[in-house]
């Protein structure tokens, strides 16, 4: 109970404010059952998927940190990636491990990074402006690298504002867990669909945000197919094709 207590009081106000908000919009959206699902699957992790060697779990308010940067506010508060929500919707995406290269936009403090290299994906690549959770994202896989000598996955963590990150010709499984506004997110769609238009290929993009029932502002694009939205405990991943000869 003191420990408890102890994690509380290091949560910042506007965090509490914020879960209470989203709480009451995702009873809105998706009801009281989903939303039970949601805290359930929390508290699994906390249970059972919380390693003391890496600081995921605790949430962070970027504008806490870094109040002055032009994107902020556009930005959400960091929550960490639920562990079996997450690995099981990868199961579904019958991925080539070996060609895949996963890129979290707004990786925040590398949870993502961390469970796709589990999975076995080669490379992973993390994109995050907040100086503070980018720090702790690279901590993070310094450390996974060393615990399991994981020299056959490249990690990188790029601290930058998402909307201006260059794509490589060779990223192609995109994840976003709800880490902007549309302003923002809306840019990165352009910079996705640009990159496919100059090196065609095999492509896919995971949107998971728990509170609403669809994700809008992807069908204003004709060169992405919605395929199919997977829950598990509460957690909504909806999954887009990006085609791969786009005019």
């Amino acid at each position: 109970m003191v420990k408890l207590f102890t994690i509380m009081g290091k949560i910042k106000f506007n965090v509490i404010k914020k879960l209470i908000l989203d709480t009451v919009v995702a009873i809105k959206n998706v009801g009281m059952l989903n939303t039970s699902k949601l805290y359930i699957s929390a508290i699994i992790d906390r249970l059972f998927y919380y390693d003391s060697e890496y600081d995921i779990n605790e949430s962070v308010d970027p504008r806490d940190t870094i109040p002055n940067h032009p994107s902020v506010r556009h930005a959400t508060i960091y929550f960490p990636t639920r562990v079996r929500p997450f690995m099981k919707m990868l199961k579904t995406l019958n991925l080539n491990k070996s060609n895949t290269v996963f890129v979290d936009f707004g990786c925040g403090k590398g949870r993502t990074l961390l469970l796709a290299a589990e999975f076995g994906i080669k490379k992973v690549k993390g994109i995050e402006f907040c100086d503070k959770l980018s720090s702790i994202a690279l901590n993070n896989m310094q450390r996974y690298s060393d615990k399991y000598n994981t020299s056959s996955v490249e990690f990188e963590v790029i601290n930058n504002d998402m909307s201006l990150y260059n794509l490589d010709e060779l990223d192609n499984l995109f994840y976003f867990y709800n880490p902007c506004d549309e302003y923002i997110l809306d840019k990165v769609i352009h910079n996705i669909i640009n990159s496919f238009s100059e090196a065609p290929r095999w492509g896919a993009i995971v949107y998971q945000n728990n509170t609403i029932n669809h994700p809008t502002i992807f069908d204003n694009y004709k060169e992405l197919s919605f395929l199919f939205c997977k829950e598990f405990i509460g957690n909504k991943f909806f999954i887009y094709k990006i085609h791969e000869n786009i005019q």
